[in-house]
């Protein structure tokens, strides 16, 4: 974007109020600070004012009034493309994470076949299923009659029971 010699003397006065418009809006917003946090407002604003420099009109009103509109425009404009990421999330988690959830908590799963064989038949059928044929909850809740979050409990449930009854063996 090219900026004639007025306007880019202009936008350099207009940067000059992004500290002030910063200080405003962490004051002003104070519940968007955790998504602002991960966002390059600063970067947002020079552009913004770069931007704004090109349809500025000495005339009609003064420079702080104009560009801390554009300012606090750019900062809202850059959350809301943090927000539609997600990227800022608490819910996201790293691959490690991922990976080490999906692992069972056994240290060694030829240990653990023998708890799982004094478990009760409808337990052991739950975790089998769960384990072995990789249903999920909500597959795991039509089988047995019941909603996914049922499922879900129950699973954990029996899974608490066979985690504990593995411990026993392994302390035995």
């Amino acid at each position: 974007m090219s900026l004639t010699p007025e306007q880019q003397a202009i936008a350099e006065k207009a940067i000059a109020l992004i500290p002030v418009c910063m200080a405003a809006f962490w004051r002003n917003f104070p519940c968007l600070r955790e998504v602002a946090a991960a966002c390059d407002l600063e970067g947002a604003a020079q552009l913004a004012c770069c931007k704004a420099a090109r349809t500025y009109k000495p005339e009609k009103c003064g420079i702080s009034a104009y560009f801390s509109v554009a300012i606090r425009n750019a900062f809202l404009k850059e959350i809301q493309k943090e927000v539609k990421s997600q990227s800022h999330s608490v819910y996201r988690i790293t691959l490690e994470q991922a990976e080490q959830r999906s692992k069972p908590d056994f240290p060694d799963m030829e240990a653990a076949l023998p708890a799982l064989q004094d478990m009760p038949e409808d337990v052991r059928s739950w975790i089998e299923a769960f384990v072995f044929d990789g249903s999920n909850f909500s597959v795991l809740g039509r089988q047995h009659g019941v909603h996914r979050r049922t499922a879900k409990k129950r699973l954990r449930s029996y899974l608490d029971q066979l985690r504990t009854c593995y411990e026993d063996n392994a302390g035995s």
